[in-house]
């Protein structure tokens, strides 16, 4: 508990299914269910070599962007993927944000995506059988 108040804040009638739409198609590990949803001024770059430690293969994009919070604010996010060169799917997500007011992005959350292979996803489609 902190002595900061509660805030309770309605969702306008646009936001909802974009909250919706992002909880349901993607499990959270891409900002955008459709290219046209890309902002305009949004920027896509690669990451230079300093993560090239983390594993070989591995390319690291970050997708950059600003949105307008409840109370009219800016908001600053960035989405960074790596992504398995050979195979060109993510292995990892993490979202960060900044207010105007921050000089650095804060890591918001990170997810780890593992795949199953051939015969995983055998045993899983055995399972799932009825």
């Amino acid at each position: 508990p902190d002595d900061n108040p509660i805030e309770t804040t309605t969702l306008s009638s646009e936001t909802i299914p974009q909250i919706k739409s992002i909880i349901i198609g993607s499990l959270g590990l891409v900002p955008f269910q459709t290219m046209s949803e890309i902002p305009n001024d949004a920027r896509w770059s690669r990451v230079d070599d300093k993560y090239q430690e983390i594993a070989d293969g591995i390319e690291v994009y970050d997708l950059m962007w600003i949105k307008k919070a409840f109370d009219g604010s800016k908001v600053f996010w960035k989405w960074r993927v790596f992504v398995d060169a050979k195979t060109t799917l993510p292995r990892r997500v993490e979202w960060y944000q900044k207010s105007s007011i921050d000089n650095e992005y804060i890591l918001k959350s990170i997810s780890i995506i593992k795949y199953l292979d051939d015969r995983g996803m055998q045993e899983a489609i055995k399972k799932e059988s009825f």
